[in-house]
Formats: C-alpha cells, sequence, structure tokens
C-alpha cells in the first residue's frame, strides 16, 4: 500500500514524546494577526529523525533508562538487555563494541528504551564522570576512525527544536522571542537535514551547528517546549524565482549594529535573506561585553601558536611575522586576513575562522580594528558576539520587549523570506 503524504505526517507526529506532545494543552491558539502571514501550503521535507552527534571519539560512557533498554545490532539483533534504573557501560575493544564488560561482534549498536522514556547518558572524561544528560529517542554508536565510540542521538524534530531553544535562548528572554528562536531552529535543522542525507549525522551538538543537550525540566525548558509547539512545524522560506527552499538561518548573540553576509560560506547563502547589511541597534540592551568589547592584545607568537593548534597546514608559514586584513564588506566588517610567514609566504583565511582559532569568547566577533605594534597585535572597537550572520539573538529579545511578534522579527532580520508550515 502507498503512503501518502498525510499518512507521512500522522506517523511523524506519532514519534512525538508524550512529553511534547502534552504541551499542547499548555499553548493558545495563533493569533488572527500572526496567522496571516504564514502560507498553509506544506513543503517537500524529510520527516525522519534528526540525527545528532552527541559524541565524537569517546572512549567510555554509561547508559540507563527509567524504561529498560535493549542494545541491538543493525540487523535487529537483540545483544544485550538491561533493567530499568541500571547502568550500563560501553566502550570499544580491539575493533568491537564492549557493552558491560561482555564483547560483542558488532562496530555498531543501536540503544532504545522500552516505552518513550529518555535515555540517560554520562561520559567518562579527565577521570571522573560527567554529567548525566538526558536524551529523547535513541542513540546509535557506531566505532570511530580512532578506534572509540561516535554517539548519535536519533530524535524527533519538535523535541530537537524544544531541545535547542533551552539551550540557545536567555531564560529571561520574552515569549515572542522563544517563538522566534524555535522556528530558526527548525529551519536551520532542516535544511541541514536536507543537505546531509548521505552523512553519518545531521548536526552536532555545539556551537558549530546549534546547541544541543537533549531535555531541560526547569521553567527555561518548559518555556522552550510551549513556544515549540505553538509554532509547531512552522519554517522561515525563500523563494528565488524557480523554486521554494528553506533558509539555513544562522543567528548569533549580537551583531553588534549591523549584520554581515553569509555569502562568505559560499553560494548556497548568497541569497537576499542572508545578504546581511541589516541595520540593527536593538541589541544595544546586551549585558557585558556584548554589544561592544574591550580591546584584546596578544601576541604575534601567540596567535600564530593558536591558528596552527587548529590548523595544522599553516605551520608551513614557519612563524608570523605580519598580519592584515585584504578584504571588508560593503559596511566596512573585515572579512579575509592575511597571515605573512617567514620568506614572505603568505595565507588567506576568512576572519570568522581566524576569530574562532584565536578563540570565540576571547576575539568576540570579526567586526573589530585591527592595529600590529612591534610584536603585538591590538584588536579594538570591537562590535557584537559571535558572526553576526542572520539573526541577532539580542536584537530579537529588543524588538520583543518593543512588542513585535515573532513572524515579525524574522521578516526583519531576514528580508524577502515567509513563514509556511513544513508539515
Amino acid at each position: 500500500m502507498s503512503t501518502t503524504p498525510r499518512d507521512m505526517a500522522n506517523t511523524y507526529v506519532s514519534l512525538i514524546p508524550v512529553w511534547l506532545r502534552y504541551a499542547a494543552l499548555l499553548v493558545i491558539i495563533h493569533s488572527s494577526a500572526e496567522a496571516k502571514i504564514i502560507t498553509t501550503t506544506k513543503t517537500e521535507t524529510p520527516l525522519r529523525s534528526v540525527r545528532v552527534l552527541i559524541g565524537s571519539n569517546v572512549k567510555l560512557f554509561k547508559v540507563r533508562s527509567t524504561d529498560s533498554l535493549t542494545f541491538e545490532n543493525t540487523a535487529g539483533d537483540i545483544l544485550h538487555q538491561a533493567a530499568p534504573h541500571q547502568w550500563m557501560s560501553i566502550r570499544a575493544r580491539q575493533g568491537v563494541i564492549e557493552i558491560d564488560d561482555v564483547v560483542y561482534d558488532a562496530q555498531e549498536v543501536i540503544v532504545q528504551s522500552s516505552q518513550i522514556a529518555p535515555i540517560e547518558l554520562s561520559k567518562y572524561k579527565n577521570r571522573k564522570w560527567q554529567d548525566v544528560i538526558s536524551y529523547p529517542g535513541s542513540m546509535r554508536c557506531s566505532l570511530s576512525d580512532t578506534g572509540h565510540i561516535n554517539i548519535v542521538n536519533h530524535v524527533d524534530v519538535e523535541s530537537y527544536v524544544a531541545g535547542v531553544v533551552a539551550r540557545e535562548v536567555w531564560p529571561t528572554f520574552a515569549k515572542q522571542a522563544y517563538r522566534a528562536q524555535a522556528i530558526i531552529a527548525r529551519s536551520f535543522v532542516l535544511r541541514q537535514m536536507q543537505r546531509r542525507q548521505s552523512k553519518s549525522w545531521d548536526v552536532t551538538d555545539g556551537q558549530g551547528s546549534q546547541v544541543y543537550a537533549g531535555l531541560r525540566e526547569d521553567r527555561t525548558g518548559r518555556r522552550a517546549i510551549q513556544a515549540t509547539k505553538y509554532t509547531e512545524g512552522i519554517v522561515c522560506i525563500y523563494d528565488d524565482g524557480k523554486q521554494s527552499q528553506i533558509i539555513r538561518t544562522y543567528y548569533s548573540a549580537a551583531c553588534g549594529g549591523m549584520t554581515q553576509s553569509a555569502a562568505i560560506f559560499g553560494a548556497e547563502d548568497d541569497i537576499a535573506p542572508l545578504a546581511g547589511g541589516v541595520a540593527c541597534d536593538y541589541c544595544r540592551i546586551a549585558p557585558g561585553n556584548t554589544y561592544r568589547w574591550e580591546p584584546v592584545r596578544l601576541t604575534k607568537h601567540e596567535i600564530f601558536r593558536r591558528i596552527v593548534a587548529r590548523y595544522d597546514s599553516l605551520r608551513s608559514l614557519g612563524t608570523l611575522r605580519d598580519l592584515s586584513i585584504v578584504q571588508r564588506s560593503a559596511q566596512g566588517r573585515p572579512v579575509t586576513i592575511r597571515l605573512r610567514g617567514k620568506d614572505d609566504q603568505h595565507h588567506d583565511m576568512l576572519v570568522e575562522q581566524f576569530r574562532l582559532a584565536i578563540g570565540g569568547n576571547q576575539l568576540r566577533s570579526s567586526d573589530f580594528r585591527m592595529r600590529v605594534s612591534g610584536e603585538t597585535v591590538i584588536f579594538d572597537n570591537g562590535r557584537g558576539f559571535g558572526h553576526g550572520l542572520g539573526l541577532c539573538q539580542w536584537g530579537m529579545e529588543g524588538q520583543a520587549r518593543e512588542g513585535k511578534s515573532a513572524a515579525e522579527i524574522l521578516r526583519y532580520y531576514f528580508p524577502g523570506s515567509r513563514l509556511q508550515r513544513a508539515y
């Protein structure tokens, strides 16, 4: 029997855990003013689980659940079972996986609870067990190239979005900011799922994708669930005249006054909603060194040490004799930096890559003025926190405080976009 889109949608909804579906009772119907700007035509989007890399090259970890756990190989054979609340250790040993000191002839193991209870996980690192994190869905544990284990959480889209919102917004943010964050978190991951179907995972659990740490049960977590349910299935869409596409909705903590173009990351992101140049003083409300940051002074030696630690191929420069900005955006933001080493060798790299190599919490954005004084490099006039692409989170909050809806906020930061239900 063939499967219709409605059947797929119904199947997808049935995968949403009870804890998230229950949140529907807490959510009111969309206001007519906001609903009018959401088109009802559905997009073609994958309705499979999101695959989140939650552990890379892990040597030892343990799992448990309030339900019983099963450990299966890729053929569906049950290798091991664990009683409710029983911790089970997992590690790699001589090219196969060991579960609770028993070695199994398997290079990949799927862990899932018998019902819908989350799976608790703790990694062993620096000679101690790390904090326990609860993850909805199942886990696929595979041997990595290093002989250790990659852990991928398979979780339904809406549960993942709720988890991201709970980690990516400030707890005190307004309701409309939570809703806007839910929409862009969903848009981002669905776009990634479309792009990475042939890969082993869609997103990671850190800032390279979106911050995700499973379930969060405090007030922030509950607010995130409410915002997710309220916006369920809604994504940011762009029509380029030929087709509609879900936008890869970048966002950062604070743009510092002006967003920058995502075209620096390739042709796929060279579209009108991501063109940057959106003026934003709303993020002035950001605390500390967020809207503006203090000068940073580093020696050339220290800069070179940090860069080669991240990009080993640049070790061939030998040393860092000088560095200069060689390309700026239309708004004057540095885009490309030139590193000059021994024998007049040089290498050009994106300032955003340079910033992350130096340290994203120290060099808080790529919007700065740079001066070289002898062996010292001074970065001053720093503006914003993060890459400055797409949505400005503190700007989002500033607009929400002024009474703007989630839809109005998203149209502001992604000009030319519209909201549409993907499912």
